[in-house]
C-alpha cells in the first residue's frame, strides 16, 4: 500500500529500535496534520519544535502526507514519542517494504540499502552499505528477491550474507573471569 493513498495515520520508527542513537527518525503518515497535537512546517520546510512535552527536536515536511520527527534517540524518548502518537490515534507500523519507505531510491536493492543503513549499529557498516547498489548493479541486479544470475542462472540470495548482518546488527560480546586475569587485553 502506498503510504500517500493510505487514510488511516500511522507511523513508522525509522532507526534502530535496539540501540540509542543521537538522533531518531519517527516518520508519521497522516492526511490531516491539524489534528495532532504538533506544529507542522510547510512543505519542504523544517520547524524546532517540542514532542509532546516529551523532548525537543526538529519536524521536517517533504511530502504532503508526511513528516519527519527527529527528536534525541533514546530508546526511552523514542518509545513515549509513540506511545503519545498511538494515544491521538497514529498507530504504529512495522514497513517490511523498503520501496515504501524510501520511495527516491532508485531500485529495491537501493531502498534496501538505506533501510538497514537507518537501522546499522557499527559504523564498519557504512561503506559496506553504501557500496551494495553499485556491486548488485554491476552483475545486472536491481531487485532483492526472484532476481537471476544471467551467467549461471542461478537466484541470487542478497538476503543470506551474515557478515552484512553482523556489520548491521553487531553480536554482543562478554569477557567472564576473575579479576587480573587479562580480561581487558
Amino acid at each position: 500500500m502506498n503510504p500517500q493513498q493510505d487514510n488511516n495515520p500511522y507511523h513508522s520508527i525509522e532507526t534502530s529500535l535496539s540501540s540509542p542513537g543521537a538522533i531518531a527518525m519517527i516518520r508519521v503518515f497522516y492526511s490531516d496534520f491539524d489534528q495532532l497535537d504538533l506544529p507542522i512546517p510547510e512543505l519542504h520546510q523544517l520547524c524546532y519544535a517540542r514532542f509532546f512535552d516529551i523532548d525537543d527536536g526538529v519536524i521536517a515536511r517533504w511530502d504532503f502526507n508526511s513528516i519527519m520527527l527527529m527528536p534525541h534517540g533514546g530508546i526511552a524518548v523514542v518509545r513515549s514519542i509513540s506511545e503519545k502518537l498511538i494515544e491521538q490515534g497514529v498507530q504504529l507500523r512495522i514497513e517490511d517494504d523498503p520501496s515504501k519507505i524510501y520511495p527516491e531510491a532508485q531500485n529495491e536493492i537501493e531502498a534496501t540499502m538505506l533501510s538497514f543503513l537507518a537501522k546499522a549499529a557499527s559504523p564498519l557498516a557504512v561503506d559496506v552499505l553504501l557500496s551494495q547498489p553499485s556491486r548488485w548493479g554491476s552483475v545486472g541486479v536491481t531487485q532483492q528477491k526472484n532476481s537471476m544470475n544471467t551467467r549461471d542462472d542461478q537466484i541470487i540470495d542478497t538476503d543470506g550474507h551474515i557478515a552484512l548482518q553482523r556489520l548491521v546488527y553487531p553480536p554482543v560480546v562478554v569477557a567472564i573471569g576473575r579479576s587480573n586475569v587479562g580480561k581487558s587485553t
